[in-house]
């Protein structure tokens, strides 16, 4: 790997090269993928008349004044392609994983302490909503203060254990001015299409939108709100060692030894920092293990699903390699395509990352009764909605020949029932 990097084109023959190997780019060192990554976007082009100097796509020769002799030694196409295929097969550095674990656990115990946190779990009056978060958020114009107010308590929780908290900062892209913590939150209608985003540089806002299906799902909010400010942490880092703006100046430099010096940190932080020359979205297995997303999609799973999806009942088949998680049921309708609650959060994404959807899980539906008394046998079932964090659709039809719940025509009798989800341990 050390004499791979002469130039571009070695480094993308290398990189066909490993791949022949399963899980060869993935078992190499985080250092080894840095300088490969660094090797095919710093070395892809080569002065032809003085041939020790190499550049990105589009450098200056400093010999020539110009680019006018520059030559590309692999093209834009194959140098992402190449980086591309090393993101796919990348999982976080064991260092690094350890510091952001011992993170997590601590916003963790952050969040579950803040009385707003409490406050959204709580029952409201109204028997028409589950929880406090779900009045909150059926109307959220009305109750947008205690939204944000729920949402930036989260952010001066986490800012305050990463360490990206500095006050009276400007964005040098917008020139807006935060006068108090450098990561906001704004509430606006977007398309339906988008959910989330964080505004480039540092300081910056996150944007939710507050017209999308799953606004009312607390855990799916929190996992969001998490998740974007763990971008807006890499913003910091990747502007801090970058020495960009607001951080370019000398008063910084004490910060960028630290954590130069850091070995928890420092290696990711170079990662964090090449990825973003060449971030991928058009790839859903680069764009899920690229540095930048996988510790944000990390972050933001691991905290919400800790804090608002109890533990289930959980059983493994060894045999099967499958782990089943059951959940109670709290009811269940009649109808074509039935709904099921539950009694604590199912915590299942609309679209899991990697391309799995809520409809490829393997459900089975357990202990519900014939309308002749006798029990029913154990159903197969799939997902065709999520109504929201506490209720599915299912490609089940209820419409006739169950029992029903006495006084309500309109649910099925289901004090005993369970609804078992088979996972795949390699998965979870």
């Amino acid at each position: 790997v050390t004499n791979a990097h002469g130039d571009g084109i070695e480094a993308y023959n290398l990189v066909v090269d490993l791949l022949n190997t399963p899980r060869l780019i993935t078992e190499m060192s985080g250092e080894a993928q840095l300088k490969i990554l660094e090797g095919l976007r710093t070395k892809a082009a080569q002065c032809s008349v003085h041939t020790d100097n190499y550049g990105p796509h589009g450098f200056s020769c400093p010999d020539c004044g110009d680019d006018s002799n520059v030559v590309n030694l692999i093209s834009t196409t194959e140098m992402k392609a190449a980086r591309i295929r090393i993101f796919r097969h990348m999982e976080e550095e064991p260092t690094f994983n350890k510091w952001d674990q011992d993170k997590r656990e601590k916003t963790i115990d952050g969040i579950r302490e803040l009385d707003l946190y409490k406050e959204a779990n709580q029952e409201p009056e109204s028997p028409l909503y589950r929880t406090q978060w779900a009045l909150w958020t059926s109307d959220p114009d009305r109750y947008e203060d205690k939204i944000l107010g729920f949402f930036n308590k989260i952010l001066e929780t986490q800012c305050k254990i990463l360490g990206h908290n500095d006050k009276g900062l400007t964005n040098p892209n917008t020139g807006k001015e935060y006068k108090g913590l450098p990561v906001t939150i704004e509430l606006k209608a977007m398309p339906l299409s988008d959910f989330a985003e964080c505004a480039p540089w540092f300081p910056t806002t996150i944007s939710l939108n507050k017209d999308h299906p799953q606004f009312s799902d607390l855990k799916e909010m929190v996992d969001t709100v998490v998740h974007e400010n763990s971008h807006a942490w890499q913003e910091y880092m990747i502007s801090l060692m970058t020495k960009r703006e607001p951080f370019d100046g000398a008063e910084y430099n004490q910060r960028r030894t630290d954590v130069e010096n850091n070995s928890d940190i420092a290696l990711h932080v170079k990662l964090l920092i090449e990825n973003d020359e060449t971030y991928i979205l058009n790839d859903s297995k680069a764009y899920r293990h690229e540095p930048i997303e996988e510790q944000a999609w990390n972050t933001g799973a691991i905290v919400s699903k800790t804090l608002l999806v109890p533990p289930p009942v959980e059983s493994f088949e060894s045999k099967r390699t499958l782990r089943s998680k059951t959940f109670f049921v709290e009811s269940i309708t009649k109808a074509t395509n039935a709904k099921i609650k539950l009694r604590t959060r199912h915590g299942i994404y609309v679209d899991e990352w990697e391309g799995e959807k809520a409809s490829d899980k393997e459900l089975v539906l357990e202990s519900l009764f014939l309308a002749n008394g006798t029990k029913a046998a154990d159903k197969d079932v799939r997902i065709v909605g999520v109504v929201d964090e506490f209720t599915l659709k299912l490609n089940l039809d209820t419409s006739a020949g169950y029992r029903l719940k006495e006084g309500d025509a309109t649910l099925l009798a289901c004090d005993a029932a369970k609804l078992r989800l088979s996972e795949e341990v390699a998965d979870v």
